[in-house]
């Protein structure tokens, strides 16, 4: 019987570690993003015009392109555009995400502007997953009162958007112009942490954050100490960023952030020509499992 045993033993295979790891699948086309900003919503004019213009295309090619989320990257509306930003932006036929720009806080509307998306954000909540928003508003230490940031987070088809508003709670004509971390209790550099460590674990470029001040160093932006708080909270998670879609410049520009992800600042609709950047999400899979995802990029204008 010892002997039938050893023989047993011998003949046994040995446990296969060489067995060829899941290869990676060909790109799978998920979804597409439309990302813009500055539309200058204040009243209803040309700017508004030019808004349903934009929207009118969105509803129009969203079958066609795969349109599924559109992301405005800030100084949506103020005054009389509180009025009409609903009812205009209301007319998306897909989902969308509001950012708030530092136009409506040189307003004086930023609790206006909040009050206005309430509705809008709760209708985005209901339409993606794993919805988290900060409270507003906030008590802010620097300035001595109350702030209403606007930053929220939410999972669609797997990728994490996170809004972040960094714009300063200041009225000075340059410093106004400029970001601001917001380091303190309810504040937006907190928020961004707190993100961080509940989803920064996942697919590699599986996150984009929207802002309306371009994440990366600029005199209209991020002074040199704010972006190594910024780059020394997000480089443990750098293969997670894809990257930061903002405006604020009026102009389209594509570079690369310190913190290693694209900056992707689009055009404001409110002038010139009317710019759309189109982001098509495809999925990398081993198996079952998303590993990855890539973006093909096209900047389009409307006229």
């Amino acid at each position: 019987m010892v002997h039938a045993m050893l023989l047993l033993l011998a003949c046994s295979s040995p446990a296969d570690d060489t067995a060829p790891a899941l290869t990676e699948s060909a790109p799978v086309p998920l979804f597409t993003i439309a990302a813009v900003a500055d539309p200058h919503l204040f009243d209803d004019g040309e700017h508004a015009a030019r808004t349903a213009t934009l929207v009118d295309w969105i509803n129009d090619n969203a079958g066609l392109r795969g349109i599924e989320l559109v992301v405005i990257s800030g100084d949506i509306a103020w005054n009389a555009g509180l009025d009409i930003a609903p009812t205009l932006l209301g007319a998306l036929t897909v989902p969308f995400m509001p950012v708030i720009g530092d136009n409506e806080i040189h307003n004086g509307v930023e609790a206006d502007f909040a009050e206005m998306v309430a509705p809008m954000l709760d209708t985005l909540a209901s339409q993606v997953e794993d919805w988290r928003a900060a409270p507003v508003p906030v008590d802010n230490p620097v300035d001595g009162g109350q702030s209403w940031l606007l930053n929220y987070s939410f999972t669609y088809r797997g990728m994490r958007f996170v809004s972040l508003d960094w714009n300063a709670r200041v009225m000075d004509s340059i410093l106004g112009e400029m970001a601001d971390l917001h380091d303190f209790d309810g504040g937006t550099l907190p928020f961004l942490a707190e993100e961080l460590a509940l989803h920064g674990e996942g697919p590699d470029g599986g996150m984009i954050f929207a802002s309306h001040h371009p994440m990366h160093l600029s005199p209209a932006a991020f002074d040199l100490a704010e972006m190594e708080s910024l780059t020394a909270l997000i480089a443990p998670y750098g293969d997670r960023v894809y990257a930061d879609l903002a405006g604020h410049y009026h102009i389209d520009l594509e570079t690369i952030g310190e913190g290693g992800y694209d900056v992707l600042v689009t055009d404001a609709i409110w002038d010139d020509v009317i710019t759309v950047r189109l982001l098509e999400v495809s999925g990398i899979y081993q198996g079952s499992s998303l590993v990855r995802f890539e973006v093909a990029r096209e900047l389009l204008t409307l006229e």
